[in-house]
């Protein structure tokens, strides 16, 4: 199994203040961006900018997942045998 891409976040900007585009012309943005914009009346009025961004995981991510993925499936096969010496005691061989 190999390297996944996943979303993340590569530009943020929250301000009490409307955002023009002088704030976010900075950033360099491609066709496969996703723009995430939204204002927050209920928590003092924030306005948020957002661009999110499909990348590759980091070799240290996929390591962490691997190994996560590892403990996973041991864990189930570990708790499939109980069910099965449960319901061989019940029913026998």
């Amino acid at each position: 199994m190999g390297k996944i891409k996943k979303d993340k976040i590569v530009f943020d900007i929250i301000s009490n203040n409307r955002i023009t585009w002088s704030d976010i012309k900075i950033f360099d943005f491609q066709d496969s961006d996703i723009i995430n914009m939204e204002y927050d009346e209920i928590d003092d009025c924030d306005f948020r900018f957002s661009v999110i961004r499909y990348v590759e995981e980091t070799d240290e991510e996929y390591e962490t997942r691997m190994k996560i993925k590892q403990v996973t499936s041991e864990i189930h096969r570990k708790n499939r045998y109980k069910t099965y010496l449960a319901l061989k005691e019940e029913f026998g061989d």
